[in-house]
């Protein structure tokens, strides 16, 4: 059994460093192929002169704690419906992006995915359906962009997408991240499944781009959240690749909304 495992090695080593009593997490493998978690401890057995006469070595099953920790970790970091990474998870992978791009000087980009209509069908069919709808798309996303990617679910019919790879000019990420939206674009076409009964949905991506030295996770976030916005308002199954053009008019349609309502309340209008 010792030898099957390896355990003779793992032993000598904690009993020369001392790390025996601390013991070290290992995963054995059942001899019907179950994983099986367990904790190695080892205790020094001494003469009473203080002489090493052996080493007790000790196995307890942790398997049932590795379970629960697990369990955790799933909850805190993935969604429950589409197993997907939660938004978390997302904005710790993002950092990492953040951090490692600025220190190599390259560029990246985030593209925030949300479903067309998908209010009317939740409101016309049901939960149940949305829900099937979510978990088919989810599954199509994953299959498209592959594993060099974080995808994740933020919202209720909101997906995000961050590809592992980084570029060294800004132009040259929004190459491929606008090549990546449009193969995307395809995933809603896909024939879905619902209830037996193929439908389609449509999508509307944002993309924004990350590089520069300010850039946080904040503002790349709320950049791809303006550039989807701006595909819905063109007429959705669009992609838009953030602009601070885009940024400039919700200003300027924000403040104009705001001066309105003063000059309402005020009094201030009056009809030509």
């Amino acid at each position: 059994f010792m030898a099957r495992h390896g355990l003779g090695q793992h032993i000598q080593r904690m009993a020369a460093d001392g790390s025996g009593e601390r013991g070290m997490e290992l995963m054995l493998q059942h001899q019907h192929g179950q994983g099986l978690w367990c904790l190695l401890s080892v205790d020094a057995v001494n003469s009473i002169r203080g002489e090493l006469l052996y080493h007790e070595c000790f196995l307890t099953d942790i398997s049932d704690r590795k379970r629960a920790e697990q369990d955790v970790y799933k909850l805190a970091f993935f969604d429950p419906l589409t197993h997907l990474a939660n938004r978390r998870r997302l904005k710790d992978r993002l950092q990492q992006h953040l951090d490692t791009s600025q220190a190599q000087g390259h560029w990246g980009a985030l593209l925030l995915l949300d479903v067309d209509h998908f209010k009317e069908l939740n409101d016309t069919q049901g939960h149940n359906v949305g829900d099937q709808c979510l978990v088919q798309l989810a599954a199509h996303i994953l299959h498209r962009v592959g594993p060099c990617a974080t995808v994740a679910r933020i919202g209720g019919d909101e997906f995000a997408v961050l590809p592992d790879r980084l570029h060294p000019t800004a132009e040259q990420a929004a190459l491929a991240a606008g090549t990546l939206a449009h193969a995307l674009l395809g995933v809603g076409q896909t024939d879905l499944r619902i209830n037996g009964q193929p439908y389609r949905a449509s999508l509307s991506i944002g993309v924004a781009l990350y590089g520069e030295t300010q850039d946080t996770h904040d503002t790349v976030m709320r950049n791809a959240d303006l550039a989807m916005y701006e595909a819905k308002r063109s007429g959705r199954n669009a992609v838009r690749l953030f602009d601070a053009r885009i940024q400039q008019a919700l200003q300027r349609r924000t403040q104009l909304q705001s001066e309105l309502q003063l000059a309402l309340l005020a009094g201030q209008l009056r009809l030509a």
